[in-house]
């Protein structure tokens, strides 16, 4: 017989609040109350300490105390809004069609909305599980043609459920179309939100104060019944006997419990999301069972020994398989570590020789060194000596270089000598002004007062030609210029003489 445990309930919040799939409670106890008092006194008591730890200690695992304090502290002052505990993280919904009528794909995936440490990897893990489906969902929108096939995951959905305002259960729901039809996975996320702390089914199984050797043995039952609610009327007929009790065998081995997750419902009753294996599905499905509420199957005692029989077989069969593979473990673990071992002293040895022929190497390197730096210092030498006496020859040429140019300088010096002109550039100038009368500066008559004359000296004797030729130029000084007069004037006579000036 299935037991039931009754509690009072408050009146329950708002259903589907923001697309929620599954209604949320707020499920309330007297004890449930007395535990949250309690918890919060305490994760205020432990928060503080963890300060002063952390004051006092802070060079002794860091690391991990600051995390769990960071957790701590940030469960203790932040403000819980038990309304929306979960919320969509991602939301899509896509209509493909399988060439007849569209049909609707809806993706919806929570996250826990808290912080803390836990919290991150029930959220990180949720993603890593759903989200890749929805990703695969939109790349086949972008092509539905060249795709081939619609996605296999139609739907994914959640609920969740929180008792005593402290204990939440968050369940995801993917909905699978195979070749065998709809198969069914859930997915199960125990939290307490006290303190952001994980729980396992044991933990929950304390918190409900249910032995663990009652919470298995009435699941074995509410797993039987599930299969024979469904399947009775098939065994005989589609599946034998026999095949029928091996699957039921199956669905209360060690191995299926020890997989299948726990959770609290809008009631506040324990529940299991538990896998269904018949005689034709080796995947099984997966069905949400109330363990406080379902109802032993009428033909459970017609099957109840010869399934537990071969269960024990499947689970001491699953038990010699887990010992046996543990010892291979072992075993390869050891035999790893051989290998480490021998791995390990062969880099030893090569690392030994490796020394002794880097020693080798050096001393050769070194002598090679000595050899060089000899050959390096006699080819300086050689190329000093060479320099030197290459610098002495250049000195000594430089030297005899220069006693030619003096030499050279002087004979010009006594040549200019017989070159000297009796009148200057400044005297033929003076002397072409008084020829002309006018004189630089001078304005000249009939023009503008801007106009005045400049004399300048155009070219200058030389041995061949011994005359100054002086120009009179008329100037307005900004871009008109013209020639008014042109002389030649002896450099050693002072004779001067009018020239054309065109």
């Amino acid at each position: 017989m299935a037991f039931r445990r009754k509690f009072r309930t408050f009146p329950a919040g708002p259903g589907d609040e923001k697309g929620y799939t599954g209604k949320r409670f707020l499920y309330m106890t007297k004890r449930g109350v007395i535990k949250i008092l309690g918890a919060a006194a305490a994760v205020i008591g432990v928060a503080a300490v963890v300060v002063i730890l952390l004051y006092f200690l802070p060079d002794k695992g860091s690391t991990d105390r600051s995390a769990e304090a960071a957790t701590a502290a940030a469960a203790a002052s932040q403000t819980v809004d038990l309304e929306h505990l979960v919320v969509d993280s991602y939301y899509e919904a896509m209509d493909f069609t399988d060439g007849k009528e569209a049909i609707r794909y809806s993706y919806r995936i929570p996250k826990v909305d808290l912080t803390g440490t836990a919290v991150t990897r029930i959220n990180n893990a949720i993603d890593d599980d759903l989200k890749h489906y929805m990703v695969n969902a939109e790349s086949y929108m972008e092509d539905q043609e060249s795709s081939g096939g619609l996605p296999a995951c139609t739907s994914i959905s959640y609920f969740w459920n929180l008792r005593d305002q402290d204990i939440l259960s968050l369940v995801t729901q993917r909905v699978m179309q195979e070749e065998g039809g709809r198969r069914d996975d859930y997915t199960v996320y125990n939290l307490r939100v006290s303190d952001r702390t994980a729980l396992t089914r044991e933990d929950l199984l304390q918190y409900l104060e249910i032995p663990e050797e009652e919470y298995t043995a009435n699941l074995k039952k509410a797993m039987i019944s599930a299969y024979l609610d469904r399947y009775y009327q098939y065994i005989g007929e589609v599946v034998s006997e026999e095949d029928a009790v091996n699957a039921m065998a199956r669905n209360i081995s060690y191995d299926n419990l020890q997989e299948t997750d726990a959770f609290l419902n809008e009631d506040g009753e324990l529940c299991v999301a538990g896998r269904i294996y018949t005689a034709t599905d080796e995947k099984g499905n997966e069905y949400l069972i109330n363990l406080d509420s379902y109802k032993l199957s009428e033909h459970y005692d017609e099957f109840d020994g010869d399934v537990a029989d071969r269960a024990a077989k499947l689970d001491e069969e699953s038990a010699a398989a887990r010992q046996k593979a543990e010892e291979e473990a072992k075993a390869a673990e050891e035999a790893k570590a051989a290998e480490e071992e021998a791995r390990k002293e062969a880099e030893q040895e090569a690392e030994k020789k490796a020394e002794e022929q880097a020693e080798k190497e050096a001393e050769e390197e070194a002598k090679k060194k000595e050899e060089e730096q000899a050959k390096k210092e006699a080819e300086e030498k050689a190329k000093k000596e060479e320099e030197e006496k290459k610098k002495a020859e250049e000195e000594k040429a430089k030297k005899e270089a220069e006693e030619k140019k003096k030499e050279e300088e002087k004979k010009k010096e006594e040549e200019k000598k017989e070159e000297e002109w009796s009148y200057t550039a400044n005297d033929a100038m003076l002397m072409a002004e008084d020829y002309w009368g006018h004189y630089p500066g001078q304005p000249v008559e009939g023009k503008s007062s801007k106009y005045t004359y400049d004399v300048f000296v155009y070219q200058y004797p030389s041995k061949d030609s011994p005359y100054y030729l002086v120009y009179l130029c008329i100037s307005d000084h900004e871009k008109d210029t013209v020639n008014a007069g042109c002389v030649t004037v002896h450099a050693k006579t002072g004779e001067i003489q009018e020239q054309s000036y065109d």
